[in-house]
């Protein structure tokens, strides 16, 4: 009477392959007969499947049989296939010089482990990791499974942070007197100034001309159409007491 003890050699990654073994024994010729999901037979003892996918996965039967003596056996093994891990990164940006932004795996759900790398030696081994760089940055992401299988892609995924300049520093007068005004500059000049409190200053928001309204200390900002921008606080001064006397001299 033959025997069969089938293994086979999931887990498995989609994508790779996996091999069968009948593990039959008896005397005599012994014939195969296997079939499976997705439409699989085979007729030999140690049968395989390269380029698997998820729809592989499940029970096989083998059937042995020794011609002749109308003697057979069957058996199942049960194949697993593991998803490869993938992720779709993006990025919180654009930022300006200074300013931060959170790198966003968007993993699929077998995801477990995460590799970011980086120019100047960043890594991380987080899903979202904040960064600060100076300048565009291409950021690069390996992801992997846990599990028996390990599945680890060789795809990288990358995502590019873009970092917008800030305007030059503003300069000019910082101080102004209430009723007169006084000229502020910064560059390029295709940026939009305003007031953090109009009823102290107003601004040109073309200009930078600032002028003067009441005491106070507000904050003037010149800003990009990135966004970016620069700011100076102003003082605003009270004019100084009318002059008083004798207004007349004589020669």
């Amino acid at each position: 009477i033959p025997v069969a003890v089938p293994t086979n050699t999931s887990p498995v990654c989609a994508g790779g392959a996996v091999d069968f073994d009948a593990g039959a024994s008896g005397t005599g010729t012994i014939s195969y007969s296997w079939s499976g999901p997705a439409g699989f037979t085979s007729s030999i003892a140690t049968p395989g499947i390269s380029g698997v996918t998820t729809a592989n996965a499940g029970i096989y039967l083998v059937t042995v049989t020794t011609p002749g003596s109308g003697c057979i056996a069957t058996a199942i093994t049960t194949v697993t296939v593991n998803a490869v891990p993938t992720a779709s990164p993006t990025n919180s940006g654009p930022i300006c010089i200074g300013g931060t932004a959170t790198l966003t795996a968007n993993p699929s759900s077998t995801v477990t482990g995460y590799s970011w790398s980086g120019p100047g030696g960043f890594t991380s081994t987080v899903a979202n990791p904040v960064v600060s760089p100076t300048i565009t940055t291409t950021y690069s992401l390996t992801v992997t499974s846990s599990g028996a299988s390990g599945c680890s892609p060789s795809t990288v995924y990358t995502t590019t942070l873009i970092v917008n300049p800030l305007p030059t520093p503003i300069t000019g007068t910082f101080s102004v007197c209430v009723g007169l005004s006084n000229t502020l500059s910064s560059t390029p000049g295709t940026g939009t100034w305003t007031s953090s409190n109009p009823s102290e200053a107003t601004v040109g928001a073309s200009s930078g001309i600032v002028t003067g309204i009441a005491t106070g200390t507000p904050t003037i900002t010149y800003t990009l159409g990135t966004c970016c921008f620069v700011s100076q606080q102003v003082t605003v001064n009270p004019l100084p007491a009318a002059i008083t006397g004798t207004m007349v001299m004589c020669a």
